[in-house]
């Protein structure tokens, strides 16, 4: 499919179905009605493709820090040039499918009968840091063939690593079923090889998972356009013939005319050498963090205390336009929804509302969870900004990156490349303070964060190190 975007997309590469085999499927009358469904589909894949594209682009300008999409298209037109670039894929990436889930999914094969195909996830491929949503499945790009296009041994994929079982794994299952009698017929043989006309009524496909028999994939990836061209790799095909091909990036897609895109998560390449075994951010740096942001003699009055442990958090307005909860979180979006099932007060992310719940007491224990659901992808997101530079970063370093990326969420091209060049405090500081916003008092918090960052120091002035937090204490054990 060679170089594409949301510019040049067309409805028509993205259809299941060719004119013969739709009516040679369903009759010509029919073959029309699936026509209709094909497109409307084919519309949907279109858009699905451009939002991920969209959502793969964001990811690398995060990690680089690059602000606009003119700093990441001439960021990517050097970088894809390079042959040692850690933006390609390798044998070994990590894979997984925007149509696919773990859970089990109802097969309908025709009138009378359905199943229910279930699929056994291995547990090779650690994905709990992972950021995708929790019923994915994933699995390894293999690439066995391109002996002459190697790096540190393991072999660069191109975009004509495309082959359903050999280079792409199966995802478990597809969250579409079978659309014609075709695609029936291989759940049809493996059901009768499975149950027997003595089983339950609605039996299941053990184990398989109905990727494996829908999987249709287009013969190359898509790269996302360029100035310039991709490094090319010699392609090795299993017979033996060959020939030089792109090679494909964090950036690239492969569809599956069933309706999904396959994009990488990881790249397969080692992206950061860090110093010791480090496995998420430090008890030490969650304590600091909660100090900074409301566990202190400031916020003091917003804080629910009895026989000095928290109990709970009341909202409270932070001058900047929105209601803050918890562990200092904006409340927006999905925030709120996330609070509202699981307190009973009232509460709004509509400031005009704030007398109305300014009493509401939200569990420290619900603070809690919702600090290490949002601090956690942070803590991965900050391991692989410095992938492309082989950076060695130490505990506490990762750790006040985290904290300061808790409150600024992106910390900018001027603090990255401080970090990247190895600058002085007073440097690193101008650029962290930079990130969180000059004219906010954050002063103070760049201060704790670079007594961490350079001194391994958590203590923050005004900090209430006196009031146990349970639910932390809880999780270090």
């Amino acid at each position: 499919m060679a170089e594409k975007d949301k510019s040049t997309r067309k409805v028509s590469d993205y259809l299941e179905y060719d004119k013969d085999s739709r009516i040679f499927d369903s009759g010509v009358a029919n073959g029309m009605m699936m026509l209709g469904m094909d497109i409307y589909q084919a519309t949907q894949n279109v858009k699905a493709a451009n939002e991920k594209q969209e959502d793969l682009k964001a990811d690398t300008a995060e990690r680089y820090g690059l602000l606009s999409d003119t700093d990441l298209d001439a960021f990517l037109a050097e970088e894809y040039k390079k042959e040692l670039s850690k933006e390609y894929l390798v044998d070994g990436a990590i894979l997984t499918c925007t149509n696919c889930t773990k859970e089990d999914v109802p097969i309908r094969l025709h009138n009378a009968v359905e199943i229910k195909s279930c699929v056994q996830i291995f547990e090779e491929i650690d994905a709990s840091n992972f950021t995708e949503p929790a019923d994915r499945v994933y699995g390894r790009l293999v690439v066995s063939e391109n002996t002459d296009a190697n790096v540190q041994g393991v072999k660069y994929a191109t975009v004509g690593d495309s082959e359903k079982g050999y280079n792409i794994p199966f995802f478990g299952n597809c969250k579409r079923g079978p659309h014609c009698e075709e695609e029936r017929k291989a759940f049809i043989t493996q059901n009768n090889e499975n149950n027997n006309e003595q089983q339950e009524k609605y039996p299941i496909t053990r184990n398989v998972g109905s990727c494996k028999h829908l999987m249709k994939l287009e013969k190359e990836w898509e790269n996302y356009p360029i100035e310039g061209s991709y490094f090319s790799f010699f392609d090795t095909k299993k017979e033996g013939s060959g020939a030089e091909k792109a090679g494909i990036t964090m950036t690239s897609m492969l569809f599956c005319k069933h309706g999904g895109l396959i994009y990488p998560v990881t790249s397969g390449q080692n992206f950061v050498e860090v110093q010791g075994e480090i496995q998420g951010i430090s008890m030490k740096a969650l304590r600091a963090l909660m100090e900074l942001e409301v566990l202190n003699l400031y916020s003091e009055k917003y804080l629910v205390i009895e026989n000095g442990k928290l109990i709970g958090i009341k909202p409270h307005l932070a001058g900047d336009g929105y209601i803050t909860v918890a562990f200092g979180d904006c409340l927006q979006g999905d925030d709120l929804k996330f609070y509202l099932n699981s307190i009973s007060g009232y509460l709004s992310d509509d400031i005009n509302e704030y007398e109305r719940m300014k009493d509401t007491v939200i569990p420290v224990e619900i603070c809690f969870d919702k600090l290490i659901q949002d601090i956690e992808p942070l803590y991965q997101d900050a391991l692989v900004q410095f992938q492309n530079e082989g950076i060695a970063l130490s505990q506490n370093q990762l750790d006040a990156i985290v904290i300061a990326k808790y409150q600024c969420y992106k910390l900018g091209t001027k603090a990255y490349n401080a970090i990247k060049d190895g600058e002085a405090r007073d440097v690193l500081y101008d650029a962290f303070l930079k990130a969180h916003g000059e004219n906010g008092n954050f002063e103070s918090r760049t201060t704790a964060e670079m007594n961490i960052y350079f001194d391994s120091n958590y203590e923050v002035e005004g900090g209430m190190v006196d009031i146990t937090v349970e639910p932390l204490e809880a999780y270090d054990k």
